[in-house]
């Protein structure tokens, strides 16, 4: 398996998402990109649903050859059915494309057309002009991070507003504090002449602002603020055998959320499938946290387990199928709906067996 991890990674290098030269990147820079903007909320209403998506990157030539997986139709059926969907925001888990090339990133503007409105409704409903907003909430996965710093940052700016200037961020949900973090342990600092002491000291800092965002919710009145949700791309729990290795830096975050009373779980992606967890922390007297991966947004996806994980609480079998989630708020908590796609078919279900409840404490 670690051969393979090798393998995969130097497919990376040669799928073409090293850095380019200096010359290279200055002409792209110069160029006039055609990108679509994605604004974000810092608030939501209760009656606001949302949806969370993961892993969207299209499937680099190499990573097909290798792989031996293309997603593409499945990805537009999958996509279509959540543009049919009715939903405020959406959470972008990460890896929404395979590197900053423009072609990959004219891809997502492509692929998330549908999204950037709201639904066509039915008879009596308003005109799309006067419908809501969308709001989209990313989250930095590796692949952000590869390639040309530059490219990279060029590409995100135009369409995430401030992202790179904080990789982490919250925004409020009706009572949820909504906290989505940055995973990428060792690319957190922007500069290439950084160490990697200066990451280590940014990852820090982030572990310390959300130990400050839990507190601020535990402490806070019911009537304004009642749980925590977090979000990241990496997984701390996960049976694939592509991307076990990143689970430790993951565990940081998770472990940080056993220690608040109203923090109800973490979402997360980089697996390339669904997985869904429910687990007690040390302190026994707390309510057990969910983690869910929902990473089935289109990239290849791992056709078997690792034999050695511990078994999720999922019982669909191997490869698992492309999904989404749409989640919604009332007076009790938070209901999960997930939805999923198998290999070859047109039509998204709700896999009701596989819908969460996540109750206020």
């Amino acid at each position: 398996m670690l051969a393979q991890r090798a393998l995969l990674a130097c497919l990376s290098v040669v799928g073409g998402v090293c850095p380019c030269s200096a010359e290279n990147a200055a002409a792209r820079t110069s160029r006039t990109l055609k990108a679509h903007f994605y604004p974000r909320s810092e608030r939501l209403s209760r009656e606001d649903r949302l949806a969370v998506i993961g892993d969207v990157q299209r499937t680099s030539f190499w990573g097909r050859l290798v792989l031996a997986e293309s997603n593409s139709a499945e990805q537009k059926w999958l996509v279509d059915d959540l543009a049919k969907q009715q939903f405020r925001g959406l959470v972008l888990l990460g890896d929404m494309v395979f590197s900053p090339g423009d072609d990959n990133w004219n891809y997502f503007d492509r692929l998330f057309a549908p999204l950037r409105q709201g639904p066509t409704g039915g008879a009596g409903d308003p005109p799309v002009s006067e419908r809501e907003t969308r709001y989209f909430f990313p989250v930095m996965g590796n692949h952000e991070y590869m390639g040309d710093r530059e490219q990279a940052a060029l590409q995100l700016s135009r369409r995430f507003d401030g992202l790179l200037e904080h990789t982490h961020y919250a925004f409020d949900w009706h009572h949820v504090r909504m906290i989505v973090l940055d995973g990428n342990r060792g690319r957190l600092c922007t500069s290439a002449a950084s160490s990697s002491h200066d990451c280590e000291s940014d990852w820090q800092a982030q572990l310390s602002w959300l130990r400050s965002e839990l507190r601020r919710v535990d402490q806070a009145p019911a009537e304004e603020q009642r749980a925590a949700l977090l979000f990241v791309h990496q997984s701390p729990y996960t049976q694939s055998p592509w991307v076990a290795g990143d689970q430790a830096n993951a565990r940081e975050f998770a472990n940080v959320l056993f220690e608040s009373p109203r923090a109800l779980g973490l979402i997360s992606a980089h697996a390339h499938g669904f997985e869904r967890y429910t687990l007690p922390g040390e302190a026994r007297a707390q309510p057990p946290k969910v983690f869910i991966v929902s990473a089935g947004g289109g990239g290849p996806r791992p056709h078997f387990r690792r034999p050695w994980a511990a078994p999720d609480s999922s019982k669909l079998p191997w490869p698992r199928p492309f999904n989404y989630l749409l989640l919604r708020q009332d007076l009790d908590g938070i209901q999960i709906e997930v939805r999923g796609l198998e290999k070859g078919k047109q039509v998204v279900t709700t896999l009701a067996e596989e819908s969460v409840t996540l109750p206020f404490h």
